[in-house]
Order: structure tokens, then sequence, then C-alpha cells
């Protein structure tokens, strides 16, 4: 009788006989590796690391909301994580041209057209765009929701990124410019990954003729990255408004050495349209040459000055990174105005602060202005303290509920006056509190700054958490909340700022600075800030007209003549208001709290008012 074979069962197959089918599946393209690990579980098991091998993420597939949630959900996801070795990340418009790819499916893209390495005279990898223009088809708060949806895209894939321990190449096929996060997250977390991108452009070296300015932090951050490894790109020297493109001349630095590890480079120049500007601009081009390069802003590290004004917070985070790269080793003046779109953007403004403040090497002048919290604060002092001349440091005044908003008290003027020796000029948010004890400690703590020449100060009065209304409480009908009447009355005191206040407290400060032997000839700057901000609630005009009128800023000095003081008035828009004239209150309420404060006959009420006397002193 004949015997027939029998297969042995692919459950008793050894786990290293799988795994040797896998690899044999794996460089086949007929698919079957995806139908070899649906067999059963030893199967998957085994064609796990290869199927996790290579990794494709469409970034308009995928959801903000889901925040990458399933890696902290799914079992042994460190180790499946560890098979990741390619990594490509691209937008829909990158594969218009690939749609048989696009049917392969993402297990099963052969490694040669999933890495595949462009050649310049390819025009279908090369669509990036030369720079991005100012005209925005969307209207405002369309605009502002999609930067919103994507950076809470690029939250996720930074996060991914970070858990990607053996990851050795990231492809990036993206419209859209490389964002900061990507590479915070490789430098930090994939130090040895290799970074293609083949959609590269500096789009801020597309500039007007007569307007040069320097390559934005997070191109330049780009250009300098560890990862970068090759690059893909068009070029133009002129476009369609007649924009200077240095994408060429950048490259080339980039070549020299600005890169570190770019071992390949394709470019193909492309001029843009075919406007009469374009070829006046290319006919000038010819007969007299383009004007030349300055180079990158930071270039062999001789940049002195970086004044920026509103930044973003991947700005601040790219100056980080090239601070600790030794790029800014020649700056001595910084000026930042770090803004947040959102909560998590908030909470992530101040370390980022503090970081690139103690990547740098110790200022003479530092203005920081907007998201700026404690952290960023100790590191002005700790890191810069000691070498500060001018420093301007006004924090953000919208709170979130998580953050606790910061105030410059009375202790941390205190560690300001010892620790900055040399400052000349400062520019302090400082909390307003009825002229007390801790308000005068502050103005006589100043006056201890041993070169103090000009001081600005920002008086807060902001009501941060108004008080409810009691039952059977008077209160203010402020359009559509209510205030108790204390509350509003407290802050009509709290704003009203004269002359004689203006020159008491700068009698304060001078005497201080006479008591420790310094010169009384300095300037003060008083301006009163808040007035009619109570918290997360808006009011109407009519109820903050009176809180700004009192509020007024002043500008207080020393004659040089005969020592004495000269206290000006600062304009502010209510002066051309037609307020307060012949008792213009339309409400009773609101004139029975002026009338309680400063009493007086009917008329004109911008002169029937005064400010409250400050606090004998800081006791």
């Amino acid at each position: 009788m004949a015997t027939g074979t029998l297969s042995a069962p692919l459950e008793r197959l050894p786990f290293h006989l799988l795994e040797g089918i896998c690899s044999w599946l794996n460089s086949s393209k007929d698919g079957g590796l995806l139908a070899f690990s649906l067999a059963n579980r030893q199967c998957a098991s085994a064609a796990m690391r290869f199927r996790l091998r290579r990794i494709h993420l469409k970034i308009d597939r995928l959801s903000p909301d889901e925040s990458f949630t399933f890696i902290d959900e799914t079992p042994d996801m460190n180790i499946r994580l560890s098979f990741v070795r390619n990594l490509r990340i691209s937008g829909s418009r990158a594969y218009e041209e690939d749609s048989e790819q696009n049917e392969i499916g993402r297990e099963e893209i052969e490694e040669e057209s999933f890495f595949a390495k462009p050649s310049p005279l390819c025009p279908s990898r090369l669509r990036s765009p030369l720079y991005e223009s100012n005209e925005l088809p969307q209207v405002p708060e369309e605009v502002l929701r999609m930067k919103i949806k994507y950076q809470e895209t690029w939250v996720g894939i930074a996060k991914f990124i970070s858990r990607l321990s053996c990851l050795s190449d990231l492809v990036y096929d993206c419209i859209s410019q490389v964002p900061m996060r990507l590479l915070s997250a490789l430098r930090d977390n994939c130090p040895d990954a290799r970074l293609h991108v083949y959609t590269f452009s500096l789009r801020s070296l597309y500039q007007p003729s007569n307007e040069y300015h320097d390559v934005s932090p997070e191109e330049y951050a780009l250009a300098t990255s560890p990862n970068l490894y090759g690059i893909y790109m068009k070029y133009s020297s002129y476009d369609g408004d007649r924009y200077i493109g240095y994408n060429e001349e950048a490259v080339m630095q980039m070549v020299k050495g600005l890169a570190p590890r770019l071992s390949y480079v394709g470019m193909a120049g492309q001029p843009v349209g075919d406007t009469i500007e374009l070829a006046h601009a290319i006919r000038l081009h010819r007969q007299s040459g383009k004007p030349k390069w300055k180079g990158f802003f930071i270039n062999e590290g001789q940049l002195t000055k970086l004044h920026l004004g509103i930044t973003t917070i991947d700005a601040v985070q790219a100056l980080a990174i090239i601070g600790e790269d030794g790029g800014l080793s020649s700056l001595s003046s910084l000026s930042l105005m770090p803004e947040a779109w959102n909560l998590e953007q908030a909470m992530a403004a101040d370390a980022s602060v503090c970081r690139l403040l103690r990547a740098i090497k110790p200022l003479q002048s530092l203005e920081l202005k907007g998201e700026i919290g404690d952290t960023a604060w100790c590191a002005v002092i700790d890191q810069h303290g000691n070498s500060l001349r001018e420093l301007r440091f006004v924090p953000a005044s919208e709170y979130y509920d998580d953050i606790e908003g910061l105030v410059l008290s009375c202790d941390r003027i205190s560690l300001l006056s010892n620790i900055c020796l040399n400052l000349e000029k400062p520019e302090l948010r400082i909390p307003r509190t009825h002229g007390d004890g801790d308000e005068v400690g502050i103005y006589q703590t100043l006056g201890r700054l041993p070169r103090l020449k000009r001081i600005s100060l920002v008086l807060d009065c902001s009501v941060i958490n108004p008080p409810e209304v009691r039952h059977g409480e008077s209160f203010i009908d402020m359009g559509g909340w209510e205030l108790p009447v204390d509350a509003f009355r407290a802050a009509l005191i709290n704003n009203a700022m004269d002359s004689a206040l203006a020159q008491s407290i700068f009698e304060t400060i001078a005497t201080m600075r006479e008591y420790t032997g310094g010169s009384s000839m300095i300037d003060l700057k008083l301006k009163i800030y808040g007035a009619g901000n109570f918290g997360r609630f808006s009011i109407d005009s009519e109820q903050r007209i009176p809180l700004e009128w009192v509020g007024q800023s002043w500008f207080v000095r020393r004659n040089s003549r005969d020592g004495g003081p000269v206290v000006q008035k600062i304009k502010s828009f209510v002066d051309d208001l037609d307020v307060l004239k012949d008792d213009s209150f339309e409400r009773d309420d609101l004139r029975a709290v002026w009338m309680d404060i400063w009493p007086g006959s009917p008329g004109d009420r911008r002169n029937q008012w005064h400010s409250f006397p400050l606090a004998r002193s800081a006791d």
C-alpha cells in the first residue's frame, strides 16, 4: 500500500524558518507576505518585522483627534515600533502620479519605489513650491483653523517618530515646509536617522530686490540639520513677482559643510510664470547679473543682533537648536515675541524660550514679550543677569486655565536687583496693587539698581479672577455678566494715575537711588495696562471708558537745570473722545460709583478725579 507524504502544518515549523519564508516573500512583488501573515497568529508574528519595516504616512488621511493614541493602547507597541526602519511622509498631491503604487498598498510597497532617489530631470518629484504666497485663498478664520489642524497633526507625528528607536531613513515628500517638530523629534530621539527631503525649498530666500532679509530660523535649522542626508529641489533666480531666489547659492553653502551629513543633492532650475515683469527681470539679470547673495545670517557665527518680533514656538525651538550648536556665539542682542495659538503651544512656549536663553552666551540686550513664564524668567536671571544692560520683560496678558500667569512680584524684582547689577534700561510689567506696601517695595527695589538710567513700568491693573455677586449685593451690569459694585469701585481707584501719583512713584525710585549712592537723574515712563480687563470676561465700552480715562500714562524726568521733576502726560486715544463731559454718564449706577469716589458738582467729569497716595513705605 502506497504511503503519502504528510505536509507539516505551519504551526509546527520553527520560528526562524517562518522568518526565512517571510524574508523570501518580502523580496517578491506579488503581495505574498501579506497573505502569509493572515494564515495564523504565528505567521503574523513572524511577518511583523518585515511588514513594519516600511511605513507610509499620508498626512491628509490622519485625524488630529486620534493623536496616535493607539501607540499607548496596543500591547508590546515598543517592540513593534522597533521594527520600523524606513518612514515616508507625504501629502495627497505628492502621489497623484503614482497610481500604481497606491493600488499596491502600504504594506507591499517595493523598496525601490518606496525610497527611490528621484532625478532632477524628473519633474514628478520636484513639485515643491518656490515660496509661500502671501495671497491666501481662504478667509482668515479658515486659514487659522487649517493652521491649528496642521499643527495638531504634526504633534502626533512627532510623538510617533520619537518612539521609532531604530529608524534609519525618513523621506519627506510634502508640499509644505518641513516642520520644526519633525526636526526636533529626529534630532533628540533618532540622531542617526537620515532625512531625505524630496520637496526641499528655502522659501524665505525668495525676496524683493530692495528688501533683503535673513533666512527664517526654521529654515536655517532645516539647512543645518544633523539628520539632513539628501535633498531634491526646483529653484528659480526670479519668479513672476520679480522676487529674487537664492536657493541655489544656499545649497552651495550647504554642500561646503553647512549641512554636516548632506550626501546627495538634486536640483532643477525652473523659471516660474511668463509675465512681462518676469521677462524684464530676466533681461536685467542677463545685462547686469543677479544681486549677490549676502549669505546665511548666522554663517560663521557673526550675527550680533537678532530682532524677530512676533515669533512662532517652532521658530524659538529652531533658534534653540542653532544656539546649542554654537550658531549664535556672537549674539549680544535678542528680541522675541513668542506667540501661541492654543493651550499646548502656550505650555511649551515658556520651556522653549528657556531652552534658547540657556543655549546662548550672556546677552547685553534682551526683549521678551508674549508667552513667557517663570522658567524663562529664571533663565534670564541665571544666564544673562550679570551682563544685561537693557531688559524688556512683558509676559502675555492672556491666561489659560492650566497656566498660571507670571507676576513680577516684589521677590522676583529683588532677585533682579541683586543679580542684574549692570542693568541700565529695564522695561517690566508689574502688578498695580492700590499703591500698597508690596507695590512701593517694587519701586524701592528698582531704585537700588546701581546703573539705572531709564526705566519703563507697565502697571498691570487687570483683575484676573473677578468676584461673583453674592445674594443681595449691589452690582454693575457689565454687558452680559455682573460685577459687584465694590469690585468696580476698587478697579477705578487702582487704575487712577494722575501727575501727582506719577511724580510720587518717580520720587520713590529716585530717593532710593540717592540713598544707595546712585544718581537720581533718571527717566521714568509709566503706562497703565489692563483697564477694563476682568479675566475672561469682556465689558462694554460704556463701562470701560471711565477706567481707561483715569488710567493715564506719564513720562517723568529730572530737569537738568534745577533738578526738579518734569511730568509730561502721554497722549492716549481716549483723549480725543467726547466722553465724561457735562456729566455724560447715561447710567445712574456708573455715575453713583464715580460720585462715591470723587464727589463734585455736575459738569465736566474729565478733571474731577484724582489718584490715591502710595503707602509710606514697603513695610
